[in-house]
């Protein structure tokens, strides 16, 4: 076992990918220089979502020239969301951040994310010059709308920093699109019947 990984991570970077194998090891980069000048311990932490290219490959190639990278490989093809969460479940830090595969989050919005979290509880970055088809903004204004109803349903105290969004260098979007649109009904209506039992 290599010495950085015998220590317990404090910041740990999730990133779901699905068919992102020429995006891999440059996003792990650009992480891990965006990370570097932080004073605390780290993990960038891949999660597979049983893609059909090269993905998998290429999160090992970047471990092995980046010790704190660390991949989850899905047996199953399971969906952003799912992805995430197994990603949440399996980190190792105190903090969690989550970026997308695709490069077009910018890993140097990171340090200021995290600055602003000493002053709450859950920092949610929103992109204010987003660089995406219009069918894939409208598709994204529906989905994971919930997520900061359900910390305020909690009393978390939740702050909104704007990021940089990039264009897509690579592929195409693999996960947001209107096709999306049923799961995104039954998740609202889970959430409602979750906020009934909670403060019945």
């Amino acid at each position: 076992m290599r010495a950085e990984q015998s220590v317990i991570p404090r910041l740990s970077i999730i990133v779901p990918a699905f068919n992102e194998q020429d995006n891999i090891e440059l996003l792990a980069q650009e992480i891990a220089t965006a990370l570097g000048p932080l004073a605390t311990s780290h993990e960038i932490l891949f999660i597979d979502d049983c893609s059909s290219d090269s993905t998998w490959e290429r999160i090992e190639s970047a471990r092995a020239r980046i010790p704190a990278v660390r991949g989850i490989r899905l047996e199953q093809r399971s969906g952003q969301t799912a992805a995430m969460l197994r990603g949440m479940h399996d980190a190792h830090g105190d903090l969690l951040v989550t970026i997308d595969g695709d490069l077009q989050n910018d890993p140097a919005d990171i340090p200021a994310l995290l600055e602003k979290l000493r002053a709450c509880d859950v920092v949610c970055g929103y992109r204010a010059n987003r660089r995406d088809t219009l069918s894939r903004r409208q598709a994204s204004n529906l989905m994971h709308r919930f997520m900061p109803a359900y910390f305020r349903l909690h009393a978390r105290r939740i702050e909104q920093v704007p990021v940089n969004h990039r264009p897509r260098r690579h592929g195409a979007s693999k996960y947001t699109n209107l096709k999306r649109l049923p799961t995104t009904v039954l998740d609202l209506a889970g959430f409602w019947w979750y906020r009934r039992r909670l403060i019945a």
